[in-house]
């Protein structure tokens, strides 16, 4: 049976999935704890043993590797400079894998992949289209005219790097007022610990014991907290007034949110949608439909790379 390989490398885990060729359901699928290894060569080397066991007694025939990461640049084939990663500042993953499997590989970064596996699934497929990732931070994939966007250098799609706010909030990239440090799960920590200071002990959220989370304020407005129902309804008019910003460069039939934070549901979607359609260019208006990704998760990753 022919089969493709999508690998799926994060900070926390390695996910693998083996497809048959011509499909898109996972036929075998394998993890990995991404700290278990100190170094990629190390990684590579026990995937591909993984791998060519899986083929051998499954008696596969492989036609081709993806691989998705963090900050990973499809040029080059290199990931470069991802900061949940340990292995270094540039790790060449698409030559160490090569090296391993004579078949092709194609590389990307982990945010084009899944753009590329919630695509697959749109219907009727539509050509220009956007997959928000809430998580961490916030990750794009743009898709237009059909086609992948990446730039000149593979870097395109950064929306989570675009400021909204001169001089705002610190973020990891060493600027400040980065979107993501408003609209994803830290993000929504952050208002929180903002609000707290303003508005004072007016929160069940104020005193409690533990590391504070998203998921502890999406609980807590499910509870009627009003402060919590405040903090999702600012994230979702800042996502909206961004997505109207995109909407008027790249102009996608579908937005499409996916990550951690957007299973918030509707307490996100609702006023992201409000904000969008009051923001967004009169004649861009009702143009673009946007949504909450039924996709299951563990399987966009692994998807996306096989799909590279």
């Amino acid at each position: 049976m022919k089969v493709r390989i999508g690998i799926d490398i994060g900070g926390t885990s390695i996910k693998l999935g083996i497809f048959q060729d011509a499909s898109n359901q996972v036929f075998l699928h394998q993890k990995w704890s991404t700290a278990a290894f100190e170094t990629a060569p190390a990684m590579v080397t026990a995937i591909a043993v993984w791998i060519k066991q899986q083929l051998t007694s499954q008696d596969l025939a492989l036609e081709k590797i993806g691989i998705a990461a963090p900050n990973g640049n499809y040029q080059t084939g290199q990931i470069e400079f991802a900061a949940n990663l340990n292995w270094g500042d540039i790790v060449p993953i698409r030559a160490l894998f090569q090296a391993e499997f004579d078949c092709p590989i194609h590389f990307d970064n982990d945010a084009n992949a899944a753009t590329l596996a919630e695509w697959s699934m749109t219907d009727p497929k539509v050509e220009d289209f956007v997959l928000i990732t809430l998580g961490t931070g916030l990750g794009a994939g743009i898709i237009s005219n059909g086609k992948l966007v990446h730039g000149a250098n593979g870097f395109a799609g950064e929306l989570g790097h675009v400021i909204i706010e001169k001089n705002g909030r610190l973020c990891g990239c060493g600027r400040r007022g980065c979107l993501e440090t408003y609209v994803s799960a830290t993000g929504v920590v952050r208002t929180a610990k903002e609000r707290f200071t303003k508005q004072g002990n007016t929160s069940i959220l104020f005193n409690q014991t533990t590391e504070l989370t998203a998921r502890d304020i999406y609980e807590a407005m499910l509870q009627g907290d009003r402060l919590a129902s405040e903090i999702f309804q600012f994230t979702g008019e800042t996502l909206g007034f961004a997505l109207a910003n995109l909407a008027a460069i790249t102009q996608p039939a579908q937005i499409v949110l996916a990550g951690g934070l957007s299973r918030a549901g509707k307490y996100l979607l609702e006023p992201t949608i409000q904000s969008f359609q009051v923001q967004v260019l009169p004649i861009l208006r009702d143009k673009t439909i946007i949504k909450i990704s039924n996709t299951d998760p563990n399987q966009l990753g692994i998807l996306g790379a096989s799909l590279l």
